[in-house]
């Protein structure tokens, strides 16, 4: 028994033995590693100038090299080689793409290459302001910037340089200038320069070009005096001529126009004011527009356009100048629809007069601001042989106007619709409506819509509606507490609009009534009722 036992632990020992040669010999044949671990990032950071990165360390890592690039390393920038586990990078550029990529190296082993995420640096804290919608039009844009003087601007499409702009003294001075002969609807940046720094960069994106369709009649090209002495009447008779069936006529942002003759249209015709940085086109009026004896037309149409004073008919002047945008007086025109959008139309004793037989299919006033209208209102069918249709006033404000809409003479009027419009100082006073329709029975009826109504301009009452027996629907509006109706000798309210008193004062209604500023402080009004402009 004792010499089986010796057999055994004998046998397990030499068994023992050869496991340990055996794995001498495994290890001979594996060898040694042919390369280290590759370090791994565990931190970044960075500004506009320098990028900061911190790895970990393996076991055979004795230093660290490290490569720079900005287009995946088709080209190196910068190598270095460090013994930390960290590394800052300095001196780079403002917002501009990086990569970064570190390995480790031994004695006589190196890793691979550990690459990090694309790190972007900071942009230059710029002067410059983004271009908001008034600033770019299809093939221009408007740069401005504040409290800086910068040397140059270089625009870039699509990342290519498509040209540099040297900036002036007098432009620097005004912070602004206007980048010309770009393409329409592309993104652009540009790039701001003093002594050759970077200065940081805004982007902005040009619009598409307006199409205007049919006859076109360009004003753009003209100078600001060539403009003032275009719109004359033989002006408008040789287009006609040339476009019997109707024309645009384009003007130029920021020209005014001098309306000095009487201009009688016989044709459709539709001003509008081209893409511009410089506002709406102007009409200084001293005279006023007609439709020809007899003419039938589909429609006259003005879009963004000034209506103004004259030079020679000041709004100082008794009756603001005395002026009418339209006074039709030739007799016997039929217009299908005269429209105003986008508009600002001041000082004139009134915006439409009808004073002989004239048929209107439609008036549509829509964005637009009427302030300062005398004795013959927005609108005043003054001849007991005009005919009208619907009248649509939408999405605006009309202010300091003495009347609004006067029908008493018109043969008949189809229908009245006033939808989200602010009034102030309107109408004149106790003995003055919102809207005169006297005897009239008006078919269509008449709709007030989500409007508000201040007071009246100088007396503390004023009237809503007369009319023969039209159907008067008040939906959403609201009169401030200072428009009051006036009252009869039984203290009943003569012609009032049922409108909801909003329980506040103009005053405590609108931002500054004193300078026209009619934005909504009354925040239980807001985003509802009036000129959308104010919300």
């Amino acid at each position: 028994m004792k010499q089986l036992m010796k057999i055994s632990l004998v046998g397990l020992l030499t068994l023992s033995l050869a496991g340990v040669f055996s794995a001498c010999d495994e290890e001979e044949q594996l060898g040694t590693p042919d390369r280290l671990f590759r370090p791994v990032v565990k931190e970044t950071s960075y500004s506009g100038t320098w990028i900061r990165m911190v790895w970990d360390r393996y076991e055979g890592a004795e230093t660290f090299q490290l490569q720079l690039s900005v287009d995946s390393f088709a080209t190196v920038l910068r190598e270095v080689e460090t013994d930390t586990t960290f590394y800052l990078f300095e001196d780079l550029d403002y917002d501009t793409e990086y990569q970064i990529r570190v390995r480790s190296i031994g004695s006589l082993l190196s890793s691979e290459f550990f690459v990090a995420e694309n790190i972007t640096t900071s942009d230059y804290p710029t002067k410059l302001v983004s271009p908001g919608a008034e600033d770019v039009i299809d093939n221009r844009a408007r740069i401005r910037w504040e409290e800086a003087v910068y040397d140059s601007l270089r625009v870039f499409r699509n990342d290519t340089l498509q040209f540099t702009m040297a900036l002036s003294e007098a432009e620097n001075t005004a912070g602004q200038v206007v980048l010309r002969g770009l393409v329409p609807e592309q993104p652009y940046i540009v790039r701001a320069y003093a002594d050759g720094e970077y200065m940081g960069k805004k982007a902005f994106a040009t619009l598409a070009p307006e199409v205007f369709e049919g006859a076109i009649v360009d004003l753009r090209e003209y100078t600001n005096e060539e403009s003032y002495s275009l719109l004359k009447a033989d002006s408008v008779a040789a287009w006609e001529a040339l476009y019997p069936e109707g024309y645009t006529v384009v003007l130029a942002g920021g020209a005014t126009y001098s309306i000095d003759t009487g201009i009688e249209f016989a044709t459709n015709v539709r001003f509008v004011t081209g893409l511009s940085l410089d506002g709406f086109a102007r009409f200084a009026i001293s005279s006023n527009f007609d439709a020809a004896a007899g003419a039938q037309l589909d429609y006259l149409r003005f879009e963004k356009v000034v209506f103004t004073e004259h030079v020679d008919k000041p709004k100082e002047g008794d009756h603001f100048g005395a002026t009418y945008v339209f006074n039709f007086g030739t007799g016997g025109a039929n217009v299908g629809e005269l429209v105003f959008e986008n508009c600002d139309i001041r000082y004139k004793r009134g915006v439409i007069r009808m004073k002989s037989p004239t048929t209107l299919g439609r008036f549509v006033m829509n964005n637009c601001v009427v302030d300062s209208i005398s004795g013959y209102g927005v609108l005043n069918l003054d001849n007991d042989q005009v005919v009208c249709g619907d009248i649509v006033v939408s999405n605006s404000t009309i202010g300091h106007a003495q009347k609004f809409i006067v029908a008493r003479k018109a043969i008949s009027l189809e229908s009245v619709t006033l939808e989200n419009v602010t009034t102030y100082h309107t109408p004149n006073g106790s003995g003055d409506y919102f809207l005169d329709l006297e005897n009239k029975s008006v078919p269509g009826g008449v709709l007030v819509k989500n409007s508000l109504f201040g007071p009246a301009w100088t007396s503390e009452v004023a009237r809503g509606i007369r009319s023969m027996d039209a159907s008067i629907t008040i939906d959403k509006s609201y009169r401030t507490s200072d428009l009051k109706w006036g009252l009869d000798e039984n203290n009943n309210l003569i012609y009032p609009l049922d409108l909801t008193d909003s329980g506040k004062t103009s005053v405590e209604t609108f931002a500054d009534v004193d300078n026209n500023d009619f934005t909504l402080i009354d925040k239980s009004l807001s985003g509802s009722v009036g000129d959308p402009r104010w919300w």
